[in-house]
């Protein structure tokens, strides 16, 4: 400290009407300070105040207390619209919602597809065989439906066919 900060602190603690008009400037400084941080949240803090000026209204036996978290938020939604209040609380009741059903998924067990197994495969030859065991049976059936002139028309060998309604000669 310099001999003219102790002269002027030696002063204060002599002089009582000095150390009153400095107490009536602290609470001045203490209601700018508490305006400037409900104004401006965390960007202003009691830090970046000079700290002589700190000490000076700690001196004089002012102290301030900093608002719990809960208080501040209180003091947050008895000062917002109520527009903000409703969309808060839907904001909530949503958030509720969602947590309950993410809950609600997580505690289901998973439901297993059970897949049967697939049926055999034909060879290639089991194939052909089949085939022509399917075609046989149609031509059949359709030879054994039909009267004699679709007997005439179709032929195992697929040779042209035969009618005896046709007058020529035969190729």
């Amino acid at each position: 400290m310099t001999a003219e900060s102790q002269t002027f602190q030696r002063h204060l603690r002599e002089c009582a009407q000095c150390n009153a008009e400095f107490a009536g400037f602290s609470d001045v400084r203490q209601s700018v300070v508490a305006w400037r941080n409900e104004s401006l949240g965390a960007m202003a803090s009691p830090e970046r105040v000079p700290n002589r000026v700190a000490n000076m209204a700690g001196a004089a036996g002012r102290t301030e207390q900093t608002p719990s978290a809960l208080s501040a938020l209180r003091e947050f939604f008895n000062l917002s619209p109520l527009w903000l209040k409703g969309a808060v609380a839907f904001a909530s009741l949503l958030f509720c919602v969602f947590a309950g059903l993410a809950v609600s998924r997580l505690r289901e067990k998973p439901t297993v597809a059970v897949v049967p197994p697939a049926t055999p495969a034909y060879s290639q030859p089991e194939l052909d065989a089949l085939v022509d065991q399917r075609v046989k049976a149609e031509l059949e059936r359709i030879r054994n439906a039909g009267g004699p002139e679709q007997k005439s028309v179709l032929t195992a060998d697929n040779a042209s066919p035969k009618n005896s309604d046709q007058t020529g000669p035969e190729p």
